[in-house]
Parts: structure tokens; sequence; C-alpha cells
């Protein structure tokens, strides 16, 4: 609680995007496979924040996420 992530969406809402990551991480008994998509900015809903890129490092947030961050940047997404 109280960290920031990734905005979720739907499968259905992100549309015949590409998949730009993947992978799969556990929590507790739960399987979670987490895919971003890219090619378009998503709409922010109530509730969510978009950070420039500047800052996202200092941003806490969990671990699956940190390390599609650090990716997407690595690579220049």
């Amino acid at each position: 609680e109280g960290l920031w992530k990734l905005p979720t969406r739907e499968e259905g809402e992100v549309g015949a995007l590409k998949v730009v990551h993947e992978s799969r991480y556990s929590i507790t008994r739960y399987r979670v496979a987490l895919r971003v998509y890219g090619g378009r900015r998503v709409k922010a809903r109530e509730g969510e924040e978009w950070h420039d890129v500047e800052g996202i490092g200092d941003l806490a947030m969990p671990s699956p996420f940190r390390r599609v961050v650090e990716f997407l940047l690595e690579n220049g997404m």
C-alpha cells in the first residue's frame, strides 16, 4: 500500500498494442504475469498520477514494477 506502480488495465483495454516487456513473479501463493504494452500513452484515471521520467527512480514502487521501469529506461522506451 502506498507504493507507486505502473497503470493497470484489463487486456481488452489495450487493444492491439505491442507487448514491450513481459515477466512473471509470485506474491504469496499467486503467480502474476506482468505485461507492459507500448505504442501510446493511456489516459490517467481518477486517483492515478503521471510522473516525469527524470524523477521516477526516486519513487517507492514494488520490485517487479521497478525492474520493468529500469528495463524501459535502459532500452529507450
